[in-house]
């Protein structure tokens, strides 16, 4: 589905800039992202939990908390 949705969108990375301008900055660092990395990594920044995707959040407790509540 999240290929669906990303169908057609290119992040255009930074390294794409330096090979045209190239520089000898040695302090220049330049963070490279596919799209389905950016799209969760701006989901995080408009309030998914950070890590969500790795399993932080709900993630662990999520099966426990369904025995619990099928136990009550």
């Amino acid at each position: 589905m999240m290929d669906q949705w990303l169908e057609g969108f290119k992040v255009t990375q930074p390294s794409d800039f330096f090979r045209k301008n190239p520089t000898n900055d040695a302090e220049l660092v330049c963070s490279i992202q596919k799209e389905k990395e950016f799209m969760l990594t701006t989901l995080e920044f408009f309030g998914l939990p950070k890590g969500y995707i790795e399993g932080l959040g709900h993630h662990p407790d999520w099966g426990k908390e369904k025995k619990e509540d099928k136990a009550a």
